[in-house]
This record gives structure tokens, C-alpha cells and sequence, in this order.
């Protein structure tokens, strides 16, 4: 499950339909388990306890969607959406910055004006990566709670899920 996907997921096709899928969580989770649960007619969602919860903590998104052969399961295992929010406004941040410094910065050295503005793009490239590379960090932080959310989820359909 080690990814370099900033939010790894995944597509099982089951034999079960998704009221089936959804009354062995319910009966999955009769006792304590490693993790809460939220239950809808398409979706359930898994994630780490409050008390055990920190800011890289992550969940699982299942969708549930009906199939000839039972019912497909898309997977996906992020952050809490706040977090992941904060990430993509401060990537769209960067970009749409580093766009205008580009185009001041090529504006510049066609007039022979210096080259400002394209070390500050250069900058914003750099500031992207870093965010990349703090996303990966932060996701590592929290593979082992990513785990046993997998290992969880594995048990409760009796199948092997692989993470694409």
C-alpha cells in the first residue's frame, strides 16, 4: 500500500449487494473496533477513532455502486477534508501565482527588463514541490492508521482489496 499517489484507492467488484455489504459492517462493528463508521444507502466511511486521531490521520471513502455480477466498491483512502482542502487551495494558489509570475518574468526579459519575476516562478515551483513532499510525509505519518482501516475493511467482505 505504499503509494506515491497523494490519495491511494481502489475498485473491487463483489458478489454482494450493498445492503449485504452494509449489514456486515453494522454487524461488524456490534463490538469495539479500531476505527468508527458512517453508514449511507452509497457510501461508507471509515476512520480512526477521536481519541487516536491526529491531523494526518486518514479515512476510507467506499462508494457503493450496483453491477451485473454484485456490487462495486470504489475505494478511497485521504485525509480529513479539511486537510486535503487546505493542500489543493495552497497548490491552486501556487499555480495561478506562478502562472502571472511566468508570464511577468517572460514579459521582462523580452523588454530586456531583468529576470525578477522568473526567479520568483522558479520559487513557486519549488514551494510546489515542497507541499508535494509534505503531503507524502503526512501520508506516510499515517500509514499505519491506513493499515487498519485496509485490514478492517478487509475483514468485514472477506476479500483481498488491492490498492491501485
Amino acid at each position: 500500500m505504499t503509494s506515491y499517489r497523494v490519495r491511494p484507492r481502489f475498485k473491487q467488484l463483489t458478489y454482494l449487494n450493498s445492503q449485504e455489504i452494509c449489514e456486515r459492517v453494522e454487524r461488524h462493528f456490534d463490538y469495539p473496533q479500531p476505527c468508527e463508521v458512517s453508514i449511507t444507502s452509497r457510501s461508507i466511511i471509515f476512520k480512526i477513532p477521536l481519541e487516536e486521531r491526529h491531523f494526518w490521520s486518514p479515512r476510507l471513502s467506499i462508494s457503493l455502486e450496483k453491477h451485473e455480477e454484485g456490487t462495486l466498491l470504489r475505494g478511497l483512502y485521504g485525509p480529513n477534508p479539511t486537510v486535503w482542502t487546505m493542500f489543493m487551495f495552497a497548490y491552486g494558489a501556487i499555480g495561478v501565482a506562478g502562472i502571472f509570475s511566468l508570464l511577468l518574468g517572460l514579459t521582462q526579459v523580452s523588454l530586456d527588463m531583468g529576470y525578477n519575476f522568473i526567479w520568483v516562478s522558479f520559487g513557486l515551483a519549488v514551494a510546489a514541490i515542497v507541499l508535494y513532499v509534505i503531503a507524502q510525509l503526512g501520508q506516510k505519518m499515517g500509514a499505519e492508521q491506513t493499515f487498519t482501516l485496509h485490514h478492517v475493511f478487509e475483514s468485514i467482505i472477506h476479500e483481498k482489496v488491492h490498492i491501485e
